[in-house]
């Protein structure tokens, strides 16, 4: 497995570092780690540099980007001591520096803190993660730097019980694709996934043959549905996970934030849409609004081509 993390040394790089033993990782891996030099403000017009220092200036800035990123593979190292790691630095813009970076590289899965340090002001996701979560080309897992109680050991996740996974399920091939990211994983024993599903009711004033074609459809939806859901639960539980399936009415995205909420998962799971014409990602509503609004850590999927 090829996995790719910005780093910055900010509280939610350290939290995506910490959270890296939930995430389902194997013990060898080839592991990444790209950090960047950015120049916070431009100088001001009156401001020159000698004949080298453009040149000396570079050298400094490129010096502690490789110590940010040597900072982060000693944090990793006693966690999975048997990746192959790499570091990378790299002048300039973060978000394009790893969406280059994982053009030429191509990861399986790329790791970013919510929030860098980066110059460019917070909104929702901080712009670094907005940026790659929009453009790359594989699975993004995203991790808020308030996450930072449950801290990892070298022997795994400091956690109280198994680890528990969320995923909605709405016979999509969005949920096909999280479903299927989820069983490629190694998970410790006893990890659980909850599989919620949004039942939908349709309020209608229609009588006679239009209501009876309203209803037959939401029927035959809720049948689709099932038979989506028991099709994931037995592919989760071919791959040794406890499944749990939880129906409840209301709309996708809220109830997925809700449930997130009330049930603590260590990970939601959701699909990315198909590649645009332009070749990069589309994220899906839903999956849009919970990698931005979810307090967890959520893995935003994309499968290799095969």
């Amino acid at each position: 497995m090829r996995i790719l993390i910005g780093y910055d040394g900010s509280d939610s790089a350290n939290a995506a570092i910490a959270d890296l033993p939930r995430a389902g990782l194997p013990a060898e891996a080839d592991l990444c780690i790209i950090s960047t030099s950015e120049v916070v403000l431009p100088p001001p017009l009156s401001f020159t540099l000698p004949s080298n220092g453009t040149l000396e200036l570079q050298g400094i800035l490129e010096e502690n980007a490789l110590g940010v990123a040597r900072e982060a593979a000693e944090r990793i190292r006693p966690l999975f001591p048997d990746w192959r790691i790499d570091l990378r630095v790299h002048a300039g813009s973060p978000a394009n520096a790893i969406i280059d970076l994982a053009d030429e590289w191509q990861p399986d899965l790329i790791i970013l803190g919510s929030h860098g340090r980066s110059r460019l002001g917070r909104f929702i996701l901080g712009s670094v993660s907005q940026a790659v979560l929009n453009e790359a080309h594989c699975s993004v897992r995203i991790v808020h730097g308030e996450q930072l109680g449950e801290q990892a050991t070298p022997t795994g996740p400091a956690v109280a019980g198994p680890l528990r996974l969320l995923v909605g399920i709405d016979g999509s091939a969005l949920s096909e694709k999280a479903v299927e990211g989820i069983a490629r994983r190694s998970w410790p024993a006893g990890t659980v996934v909850r599989l919620l599903n949004a039942d939908f009711h349709i309020s209608s004033v229609a009588t006679g043959p239009v209501l009876v074609a309203i209803t037959d459809w939401v029927a035959a939806e809720r049948t689709r549905i099932a038979a989506a859901v028991e099709s994931a639960r037995q592919s989760l539980a071919a791959a040794g996970l406890v499944v749990e399936t939880v129906v409840k009415p209301g709309d996708p995205r809220e109830l997925l934030l809700a449930e997130a909420e009330e049930w603590q998962p260590h990970t939601i799971f959701v699909g990315a849409r198909d590649l645009t014409r332009g070749g990069r990602l589309r994220l899906g509503s839903v999956s849009a609004a919970i990698a931005a609004r979810a307090q967890v850590p959520v893995e935003v999927v994309r499968l290799p081509r095969q």
